[in-house]
């Protein structure tokens, strides 16, 4: 379907699909298969909007009014699990309290928050409706000069991130890696250095997960040389510097690794959830013993040290037994470990248990994952008839209504 709205006011305003191009930076045919009733990507509206002084709505590139995505969000995208209409100014945290002064952004502010809530449940592809929506109003908010414009910044930056997340999670990591950079300028627009930090490690984190270590060496890098801030929360530093510890140790450089690992354990905060910068994060004490600890031993050949690890983090953390997304990433660890130390019976079950959770949460990411192990641990005991039974499990065509996050 055609978007008329965008062709009426290039008329309008007697500019050509050339020259409207030309001022918003983009290429004639970017406006000729916007007008043809394709979706550009967020920063190509931004642009067009800018260019033509336009809101996304008056230009047909969102399909819901402000008015309509509140009603959505009451009337059940988001599940019922956190209504916006519920949710109010104490439920949450105070880093954004700011936005309360402003209507919208207090809107949006509770959406993400609620998107992120929801996200962490288990069910990301309640998330995926709204998300795009959210997108694309903070984004346009921020590209414009104004009193809002930090604010939306920093709102704009915590839904692309974790729709960097998302497409993550369904390995489509060029379309994550790109929402995490544009998390990052818009952070940077925001001044916000906590933010800058949070981006840089999805980065990092899209990196490990492509095996490209270098890349993510050089995210956390550039995290780590934002620490001169006196802004930047200990749960920033903390967080960055356990995942420092485990590329290091991806990379086998020993002294490295164990060097981060003991500046994450100097700087994280007693109580995680206190600081500032948990919002961006969402990282517990759970991230310290899996990142620091736990997957930086099994990377330096430490099976035992890492058995030590998953203990004290089932003792002291629960997380896992609140968020599906992190029970799969702690059995998968597991697993990791029994199979390491030769513990078939242990091993086999836990395996068929996560890829099953995998399958649930429609996490590619972590199947993919899952289904290596499974066949590193067939190659090791071909002959087993517990493991040879999981078979069948390990078929990702199987599974049905798999979600993308497509901005």
């Amino acid at each position: 379907m055609k978007n008329e709205k965008l062709r009426a006011e290039r008329v309008n305003q007697q500019l050509s699909q050339e020259l409207l191009a030309n001022l918003a930076g983009v290429s004639r045919a970017s406006i000729e298969r916007a007008e043809n009733g394709a979706m550009p990507r967020s920063d190509t509206i931004n642009r067009i909007c800018h260019a033509l002084n336009k809101s996304p709505e008056d230009l047909g590139f969102v399909t819901f009014s402000r008015r309509e995505v509140n009603t959505k969000i009451a009337t059940g995208v988001l599940g019922g699990l956190l209504l916006l209409s519920s949710l109010s100014s104490s439920a949450v945290p105070k880093t954004l309290e700011h936005f309360w002064g402003n209507d919208s952004l207090a809107q949006y502010a509770k959406s993400i928050i609620a998107c992120q809530n929801i996200y962490f449940a288990g069910r990301p592809q309640e998330v995926e409706d709204l998300l795009p929506i959210l997108i694309t109003h903070t984004t346009h908010l921020a590209s414009v000069e104004g009193p809002q414009q930090t604010s939306a910044g920093q709102l704009a930056s915590l839904a692309l991130q974790l729709a960097s997340e998302i497409a993550t999670d369904r390995e489509n990591f060029g379309q994550g890696e790109h929402l995490a950079r544009q998390a990052y300028d818009f952070a940077e627009l925001a001044a916000d250095p906590n933010l800058q930090v949070s981006s840089l490690i999805a980065l990092a984190n899209i990196g490990f997960h492509r095996k490209r270590s270098t890349a993510a060496l050089h995210a956390y890098q550039q995290a780590v040389s934002l620490f001169s801030d006196e802004r930047i929360t200990a749960l920033s530093k903390g967080r960055a510097y356990a995942g420092l510890a485990e590329v290091q140790a991806m990379r086998g450089n020993l002294q490295e690794a164990m060097r981060a690992k003991g500046m994450a354990y100097d700087c994280y905060p007693e109580v995680p959830e206190n600081d500032p910068a948990y919002q961006h994060l969402r990282s517990s004490h759970y991230a310290l013993y899996v990142f620091a600890d736990l997957q930086t031993h099994l990377f330096l050949g430490q099976p035992k040290e890492a058995k030590l690890a998953l203990i004290q983090l089932q003792k002291t953390n629960k997380d896992s037994e609140k968020e599906p997304i992190t029970k799969l990433d702690l059995l998968y660890y597991q697993a990791e470990i029994d199979v390491a130390q030769n513990n078939i019976e242990s091993g086999t079950r836990i395996l068929e248990e996560a890829a099953t959770l995998a399958r649930k949460l429609g996490s590619r990411l972590y199947f993919n994952k899952l289904t290596t192990s499974y066949e590193q641990t067939l190659s090791k005991w071909p002959h087993e008839t517990m493991i040879t039974n999981l078979a069948d499990i390990f078929h990702w065509n199987e599974i049905s209504h798999i979600h993308r996050y497509t901005p």
